[in-house]
């Protein structure tokens, strides 16, 4: 079984130490390495400590790292917003620090813990919160959780919205039980549960027909329904990997699915094409992070909407940031890792491999406003990070 260790050196401890003080620390399953640059920041981030994925609602871009953060991504702007601090969900005890965030395409959610400095995941009070006009506002409660599972992340697939859940275990084998919740409009239900260590939630895609599910290292579940699942909506061919991240890329009516995790001692890409079986591609000696984007090059200076490369989280040896896939016509056809480059999404690879090439990357994000092409990258522990026009990679400083 695969396993991944996170060693941090004298000044990383410091620097997720006080991480962890502000509430930005995440316990995403896709964060987890072997080791951690020691590259120092050019400046200091905007946005620090580890941030969650980005999401997109409306015209505006969110990020969290603890505090909920916003940017006015208007096409019309051409890139000239700024990240500002935005209003977070609150209970009784004051405002929440959000780990993470989804959204259905309309609807913005939040993974919160109680403020305080409880680092514990086993005692600190967890919840998800709805946003429904752009983060504005938050529903006055969080959403009805009586599963007996306290969520610890989320993912949205199809406009539906996933959780993953964990509570203590009586067994005296093992010391945490997983389930796999859906919201279903009114509160959290079980699509699985009383999955052993290995079963924690690590994503959701959806092909146009079938929803999937990544388990950590139970594998990929598949259904074309959002009913109980069992052991036999496990897809062929993913039972004993660890995955990290998967999406669904294509512009026909069934998309490829792409999940990247490991087999034991060597990670893989696992694909799937257009409904087909799970395929072990066999790449091997590369870690993969579970960070997965579309990145459209554009035409004409603007974004023509269809994806060319699949950007991929990555870590070989001391050399991290992310590697790339091309797309032809935005259909998966194969699977070959590039690096990033000045026909894809960097012109001066050197600059990029001495920034972002030495810092472990979790969430990707491309964001086109108007003529304004930024690709977004959000790092363990060294905040987050973009680059315009395939320009320089540097940290968020607005």
């Amino acid at each position: 079984m695969k396993r991944f260790f996170t060693i941090f050196t004298a000044r990383r401890c410091a620097v997720l130490a006080a991480a962890i003080a502000l509430g930005a620390t995440s316990c995403d399953q896709s964060a987890i390495f072997n080791s951690i640059s020691s590259e120092t920041q050019k400046a200091d981030a905007l946005v620090q400590g580890t941030p969650s994925r980005i999401v997109k609602v409306g015209n505006d871009l969110f990020v969290a790292n603890g505090y909920l953060w916003k940017r006015d991504a208007t096409p019309a702007n051409n890139g000239s917003g700024t990240w500002s601090k935005a209003t977070r969900p609150a209970d009784s005890s004051g405002e929440l620090k959000v780990r993470n965030i989804a959204t259905d395409g309309t609807n913005l959610y939040a993974y919160t813990v109680a403020d305080t400095n409880t680092i514990s995941e086993d005692t600190v009070e967890t919840a998800v919160w709805e946003s429904a006009d752009g983060g504005t506002s938050w529903s006055s409660s969080a959403l009805t959780n009586n599963t007996g599972y306290r969520i610890y992340t989320i993912y949205t697939a199809n406009g539906e919205l996933f959780a993953g859940g964990r509570k203590d275990s009586t067994s005296t084998t093992y010391e945490s039980e997983y389930a796999l919740l859906r919201y279903d409009g009114t509160e959290f239900v079980s699509l699985l549960d009383g999955l052993t260590d290995g079963g924690q939630f690590t994503g959701a895609a959806y092909d146009g027909t079938n929803y999937y599910f990544a388990m950590s290292e139970l594998g990929i579940y598949k259904t074309s329904t959002l009913t109980a699942l069992s052991s036999s909506n496990i897809a062929s061919g993913t039972s004993g990997y660890t995955i990290t991240g998967i999406t669904a890329v294509g512009q026909s009516l069934t998309k490829s699915v792409v999940a990247v995790g490991g087999y034991y001692d060597s990670d893989n890409i696992l694909f799937s094409n257009q409904g087909a079986a799970f395929t072990d591609t066999g790449t091997s000696s590369a870690y993969f992070t579970g960070a997965i984007a579309e990145y459209d090059t554009g035409t004409s200076g603007v974004a023509d909407g269809v994806p060319d490369y699949l950007l991929i989280g990555y870590k070989y040896g001391t050399t991290y940031g992310y590697r790339e896939i091309a797309l032809a016509s935005g259909e998966l056809t194969g699977i070959s890792l590039s690096k990033p480059s000045s026909d894809s999404s960097v012109n001066d690879y050197d600059q990029y491999a001495s920034s972002l090439g030495v810092v472990p990357v979790n969430h990707l994000y491309q964001s086109w406003e108007g003529t304004a092409n930024i690709l977004y990258a959000s790092a363990q522990v060294e905040g987050l990070w973009s680059t315009v026009d395939k320009g320089d990679w540097n940290l968020v400083s607005q």
